[in-house]
């Protein structure tokens, strides 16, 4: 015996219902891997777009440390920021933590999820700690006259390690109006000067990264030195 079972019938879309109720609803995305990259009284946000493209515009907000003041800057998205690695230079920050977080915003002004992310910021403050590296001796060989520096104390065994102190640059005269400049590493001491005058004034000064994520060198007060 043959039975036929039947019922009422349901369109196709019925089981996919909720899920499409929550496609339209859902938030717009937000974007991914925010960084700060901090540097001299400014920094860099870094951060990729999402692919969703109903984000129409970036709302970036953020404030300092030292003031409630909330600041807002917004980014129009085009077509070749989807799914792209994208930065915001942010200009005249106080030295301090800086806070920002990142929104994505929907064409009908939906928003995502917020995406957040803090560094600090420095300036004439830092500025005025460093020091430059320790000047030890001059001595001539060969008719070559060499600097000699201190040996820096606290420098990482392998000098692919970051290390704050970047460089140290030397600017001596080689005639009554022309200079040469060198640059060395931290893990140097000796520095030979070719074609340096037979008496005169050198200058030098060191260079400085308070993070390795740094955007911007910081240097130390130039300091003067006779030979």
């Amino acid at each position: 015996m043959l039975f036929h079972l039947s019922g009422c019938g349901r369109s196709s879309d019925h089981y996919y219902k909720d899920f499409l109720d929550q496609a339209e609803t859902a938030k717009p995305g937000m974007v991914d891997s925010l960084q700060v990259l901090p540097g001299n009284n400014r920094a860099i946000l870094k951060f990729i777009v999402g692919p969703d493209r109903r984000v129409k515009k970036l709302a970036v907000t953020y404030s300092t440390s030292l003031s409630a003041e909330i600041s807002e800057i917004d980014i129009d998205v085009q077509e070749q920021d989807y799914g792209k690695l994208k930065e915001v230079l942010i200009e005249d920050l106080a030295e301090a933590t800086l806070l920002t977080a990142v929104s994505s915003v929907s064409q009908i002004g939906e928003t995502s999820n917020v995406a957040e992310a803090s560094a600090r910021i420095y300036g004439p403050r830092y500025i005025s700690t460093l020091s430059n590296r320790i000047f030890d001796q001059f001595t001539t060989k060969d008719g070559v006259r060499t600097m000699h520096f201190l040996q820096e104390s606290g420098l990482p065994q392998d000098p692919t390690v970051f290390t704050s102190m970047q460089r140290t640059e030397i600017v001596y005269p080689i005639s009554a109006t022309d200079s040469a400049t060198i640059v060395i590493s931290p893990y140097v001491r000796e520095v030979e000067l070719l074609d340096i005058v037979d008496a005169g004034t050198l200058k030098f000064r060191t260079i400085y990264k308070p993070v390795e994520s740094s955007i911007d060198d910081f240097y130390g007060p130039w300091r003067e030195q006779d030979f």
